[in-house]
C-alpha cells in the first residue's frame, strides 16, 4: 500500500495509530511554519487538526484525489488554513502558497476544531497516567475483555482488572476535568 492511501485510509477510518504516525512525521514541519509566519505551537496544533479534519470530510464526501505525494498536500492544506486564520487576525505573514479550499470545508471547520480539540485533550490526559493506566484503558477502549485485559496485565483475576479500568478510568476523568480546556469544550 502506498503512503499516500495508508494515511488517506488512515484518517477515513479514524485510525488513532495511523493519525498519531502523521502527528509525528508531519507535525514538526508544520509548526516550524506557523512559528516562522508569526504564529504559536497552539496555532500550529489547530491548523494541524483543522487539516486532518478537511481531509477527513473531503474523503467521506469522495471528494479528494491527490496528485503529488500526500506529504506536499497535507502541508500545503496547512498553509492555506495557515493564511486563512492569520488574514483574519491582520497578522503579517508573506510567501505562503495558497490553494483553494471550498466553502463546504471551511464551513466544518468549526465543528472540525471542536472535535479534534477533544480528541487532543483526552489523548494529552490519557498520556499523562502511568503507563500500567495507559494500557489498561487502551486494552479497554479497544473491546478487550476484562479476562483478556487480566491475563495481558498479569492480573490475579477479572474482577481486579475491572477494579483496575475503573481506578484508571477516575483518574483520566478528573486529569480532563482539571484541565481548563474542559470548560472551553463543554465536556
Amino acid at each position: 500500500m502506498s503512503a499516500n492511501n495508508k494515511y488517506l485510509n488512515g484518517i477515513k477510518q479514524n485510525d488513532h495509530k495511523i493519525i498519531n504516525e502523521i502527528y509525528q512525521q508531519f507535525f514538526p514541519a508544520i509548526r516550524n511554519f506557523v512559528e516562522r509566519n508569526s504564529g504559536k505551537t497552539e496555532d500550529a496544533q489547530d491548523v494541524f487538526q483543522d487539516a486532518l479534519l478537511s481531509i477527513f470530510r473531503r474523503l467521506k464526501d469522495n471528494n479528494l484525489e491527490i496528485q503529488h505525494t500526500f506529504n506536499t498536500y497535507f502541508f500545503t492544506v496547512c498553509k492555506n488554513l495557515w493564511y486563512k486564520k492569520t488574514k483574519k487576525a491582520d497578522f503579517n505573514v508573506t510567501s505562503i502558497e495558497v490553494v483553494p479550499l471550498s466553502d463546504k470545508e471551511d464551513g466544518l471547520i468549526t465543528d472540525a476544531i471542536t472535535k479534534s480539540d477533544k480528541y487532543t485533550l483526552f489523548t494529552s490526559k490519557l498520556a499523562q497516567l502511568g503507563k500500567d493506566c495507559q494500557k489498561v484503558l487502551n486494552l479497554y477502549f479497544t473491546k478487550t475483555s476484562f479476562k483478556e485485559i487480566a491475563a495481558t496485565m498479569n492480573y490475579a483475576s477479572e474482577e481486579y482488572a475491572r477494579r483496575r479500568k475503573y481506578l484508571c478510568k477516575n483518574e483520566l476523568v478528573k486529569l480532563v476535568k482539571a484541565d481548563v480546556r474542559h470548560k472551553e469544550l463543554a465536556l
